[in-house]
């Protein structure tokens, strides 16, 4: 697994910013705004990212716990994100294989439904 790093990080912030700012115009200025969790990772305290923070002072910066995962709500969120990705995208070439094994009766049987035509497939 590559490991982040604090110019990686900052291009994760610079999107996240350009995307509140376009839904701005989509809907109220509460969820216009974006909101950052920062915990101790290095990328998050290095003098790179803080610098980066303080010359966008409209995006708002919230500090978690340090290791304290029981206080911070984002190491409960982000388990249960990757858990949502682990039921959709398989880890390797043998988990998809089974995965598209499984959902074959699913899928046979939505053409049937359909009388032969399209499916969600």
């Amino acid at each position: 697994m590559e490991r982040p790093n604090r110019q990686k990080h900052l291009s994760v912030a610079q999107r996240g910013a350009i995307i509140g700012q376009h839904m701005g115009g989509l809907s109220n200025a509460a969820i216009a705004r974006s909101l950052n969790v920062s915990d101790n990772c290095s990328f998050h305290r290095s003098r790179y990212t803080r610098q980066w923070f303080s010359a966008h002072p409209e995006l708002e910066l919230i500090r978690a716990p340090v290791n304290s995962p029981d206080l911070n709500p984002i190491e409960n969120t982000w388990a249960m994100v990757v858990k949502g990705w682990e039921t959709i995208y398989p880890r390797n070439k043998t988990r998809l294989e089974e995965k598209l094994y499984a959902s074959m009766p699913h899928r046979m049987q939505a053409v049937i439904d359909a009388n032969g035509g399209p499916t969600k497939y």
